[in-house]
């Protein structure tokens, strides 16, 4: 049970198979079923079968047969009435898979719990809107009376009868009564499956008299196998009367004819996976102008295309071809390569109302197998060949980067990642995604003058997808309309999460169009608030229209921050440095915009800025260098104590630079403080004995001290980051939020023996060392020299 006042849902959801008793994956939407599908069922008053005001009784009963869990009823009493969920969808094989866990016995957790209306709208949204659980809608709730029993000691659901004596199948949300069977169409798009009994259902009359119950149509064959192998009866998914909706509420592939310019017959699914895989299927394709793309066509049903335009009717699905050959190839799917660029296009949602959802998207099609080779599917509930998507519609797992889902209420856009593949074969990805909405900014968006997008009118969408250093590192959507724009930055999608579709992206992804939806409870997750219960048809599923599809350069290449070499005496000023020089943590060392480098055999001063802007800049410093005057572009130093100000890591770099070629050669072991006076002395007598040939006898002796004092030296060092620190004092706290201890402060600097090329150990911290923590000013640099000077001679 997860329920309120309003709606009442039971859910079974399998994993796959345990490692030792582990689990890896499970399905976290389940196999639900809800009152909200069950006109006047439940809910708060008199009118309803179960009235919430008043307490009511539950029982659940997990059916079996030769052991194994076949099925699952939930049953609401109350007064003589009842309310049956009988979750005859929910595939037998799929509750088989709960059977050794239901066998090992499940821990009974209780919990109350619920905040915003968005927030629960999975759950209650229809006929909940905007209520959030707080206040008076948040009292308490009462569970007593709670027993468990063999299932043959309660009698079966069909022995009882309501007080008005009909049968409970007529509430029941997968009853076969008359109004069920007509709810209820052939879906011929849809593959027949053998069916396993449950239940009554063992009686062989059943399967020919039952025709459509559950959201299935069944079939008695006698045993024949044509129809679904060797299995008396046989069933296939059926679609709503009048709606073309699906049972599973997929987006539809299964529609009529398509209606292109030129007529032509569409293709017609094979009624075995044998089939798919063996013989790609026919089709008809359109051509459709697409920027930047040298050619494409449109495969589906359900629209019409004329140049850059496509109108697209309710249930309808398409795909983007590299040419027009009327067959589904997988290598001839068109694949986008949009990392760094941006995709935009003009929509008209006029027409397209609440719990209708107009989903333009990239998936990583055609999906593949453990081997690595294109795979149709087997089971793809509709949806054509080779597809997969983040949410495993039609069998199959892939990334999926939803650029739009939206109707003239709501939009919305979703990046899903997955786990690493394996042959390019996805096991799992995240359902949720990481999405931004329209509908938590108020007035931004809605059918109205009064929104800043008017979707009552067409209006542009630009989706751009940022990189750095050749890695995904944003998605930014930006809605335009009339010189007025709303932009979805994506800002609460970390950059791990949105590195782990890097791949994907690289290697291109395949352009899904889609228009689907259907009840309200169906498309609550997008649009509830501010829809409410309206439903996905007749007037309120009209047309879609997209038009001019353009793929170019993304401004945000132009914008990529990089570093670049910042000073005008080094010979690579004006280079940009490598994203692995700045990854790595021991030749890299930041301060703000500011850094120092070890790269190509020499330190270097670095500055972060716009890729796009570096070439101006470099010619602008060298156009005041010609002239004789100093660039505002280059930071200057300060070596006049008496003259306060930041100073630069450029100098720090130059100065270093220069002290390390002065003293590298030195063979003087830097020695603690506590015995500096015993070295000094013991230096000025070696140097009055032996003057300066004996000096320089001892430097070549002495040698491996040195390397030896680094290797032994603490790891508490700050390095350069002590440096900074007293050089610009009100900066010296943290370095992009992190503490002057951390790796990202200390990258570079963490010894002066690793400038040296002799490994990342710091040195001990004598009195010299500690010179080195000082600020750069004159006086204090010369008395270190003069100090280094004194004691190698």
């Amino acid at each position: 049970m997860e329920a309120n006042d309003h709606a009442f849902q039971s859910t079974p959801h399998s994993c796959d198979s345990p490692m030792n008793g582990h689990y890896n994956q499970c399905d976290r939407v389940g196999c639900s079923q809800n009152t909200r599908n069950i006109v006047g069922s439940y809910g708060p008053g008199g009118e309803y079968r179960i009235d919430t005001t008043h307490p009511f009784e539950v029982r659940t009963e997990f059916l079996k047969d030769d052991g194994m869990l076949t099925g699952m009823r939930t049953i609401l009493v109350q007064r003589g009435r009842r309310v049956v969920l009988s979750h005859l969808t929910c595939d037998v094989a799929y509750l088989a898979k709960l059977t050794d866990a239901l066998s090992d016995g499940m821990s009974l957790r209780i919990t109350y719990w619920g905040q915003s209306a968005s927030t629960m709208a999975w759950l209650d949204a229809p006929p909940c809107h905007r209520e959030a659980c707080m206040g008076s809608h948040a009292g308490e709730a009462i569970i007593s009376n709670i027993t468990v029993s063999d299932l043959e000691d309660v009698p079966p659901v069909s022995d009882h009868r309501s007080d008005d004596g009909a049968q409970d199948g007529s509430l029941d949300a997968s009853a076969g009564k008359d109004s069920e069977k007509h709810r209820w169409v052939s879906d011929p798009w849809a593959p027949w499956k053998c069916h396993h009994y449950v239940g009554n259902q063992q009686e062989t009359r059943w399967c020919g008299r039952v025709g459509f119950e559950g959201g299935f149509e069944y079939k008695y064959t006698g045993g024949e196998g044509a129809l679904c192998g060797p299995c008396w009866c046989c069933k296939r998914k059926a679609k709503l009367a009048g709606s073309g909706v699906h049972a599973t509420q997929a987006p539809s592939w299964s529609t009529p004819a398509p209606t292109w310019n030129t007529p032509a017959p569409a293709w017609s699914p094979p009624t075995t996976t044998q089939a798919v895989a063996t013989k790609a299927p026919s089709l008809m394709k359109g051509e459709i102008k697409i920027g930047g793309v040298e050619s494409a066509y449109l495969a589906g049903t359900g629209g019409n295309v004329d140049g850059d335009t496509m109108t697209i009717h309710h249930n309808a699905g398409f795909t983007i071809f590299t040419d027009k050959e009327k067959t589904w190839e997988p290598e001839n799917i068109e694949e986008f390569k949009l990392l760094g660029k941006i995709i935009s296009y003009r929509v008209d949602l006029s027409k397209v109302g609440c719990a209708c959802n107009l989903a333009f998207y990239l998936i990583s099609m055609p999906a593949r197998d453990m081997q690595g080779k294109p795979s149709p599917g087997t089971n793809r509930q509709g949806q054509p060949p080779y597809y997969c998507d983040a949410n495993m519609v039609g069998g199959q797992w892939c990334p999926e980067i939803d650029i739009m889902e939206a109707n003239n209420h709501a939009f919305q856009a979703t990046l899903h990642r997955c786990d690493p593949a394996v042959n390019q074969h996805y096991s799992f990805c995240d359902r949720g995604g990481c999405e931004q909405t329209t509908r938590t900014k108020e007035n931004a968006y809605g059918p109205g003058s009064e929104y800043t997008i008017d979707t009552t009118r067409p209006f542009d969408v630009d989706t751009e997808f940022l990189k750095n250093d050749g890695v995904l590192s944003g998605m930014r959507t930006t809605l335009r309309q009339d010189g007025r724009q709303e932009i979805m930055e994506h800002s609460n999608c970390n950059k791990a999460y949105l590195a782990k579709l890097n791949d994907a992206m690289a290697a291109g992804m395949s352009l899904r169009i889609t228009y689907w939806g259907g009840e309200a409870q169906t498309m609550a997750w997008m649009d509830v608030p501010p829809c409410g219960g309206a439903a996905c048809q007749g007037s309120n599923a009209g047309d879609a229209v997209v038009s001019n599809i353009q793929i170019k350069a993304s401004s945000s290449v132009d914008r990529e921050l990089v570093w670049v070499v910042w000073d005008p005496e080094d010979e690579l000023f004006g280079t940009v440095v490598p994203h692995h020089v700045v990854a790595d943590h021991h030749n890299f060392a930041k301060l703000n915009k500011e850094a120092i480098a070890k790269w190509e055999g020499a330190r270097h001063f670095l500055r972060q800025m716009p890729r796009a802007v570096v070439k101006a800049q470099v010619k602008k410093v060298r156009e005041a260098e010609s002239r004789g005057v100093a660039s505002d572009l280059i930071t200057a130093d300060c070596d006049d104590p008496e003259s306060p100000c930041d100073v630069s890591v450029h100098k720090e770099s130059s100065y270093f630079n220069s002290f390390l070629k002065k003293y590298s050669p030195l063979s003087v072991a830097l020695p603690s403080v506590s015995w500096w006076p015993m070295h000094l002395a013991f230096f000025v007598a070696m140097a009055l004995l032996a003057g300066a040939g004996a000096s320089l006898l001892m430097r070549r002796l002495v040698k491996p001290r040195l390397g030896s004092a680094a290797a032994t030296t603490s790891k508490k060092e700050p390095g350069f980051q002590a440096v900074f620190a007293r050089a610009s004092p009100s900066r010296a706290g943290s370095v992009d939020g992190a503490s002057p201890m951390t790796p990202t402060a200390t990258s570079l600097s963490t010894s002066m023996v690793a400038f040296q090329g002799e490994g990342p150990s710091p040195l001990r911290r004598p009195r010299a060392a500690n010179l080195l923590a000082s600020p750069p000013k004159g006086p204090g640099r010369q008395e270190l020299l003069s100090l280094l000077e004194a004691s190698a001679e």
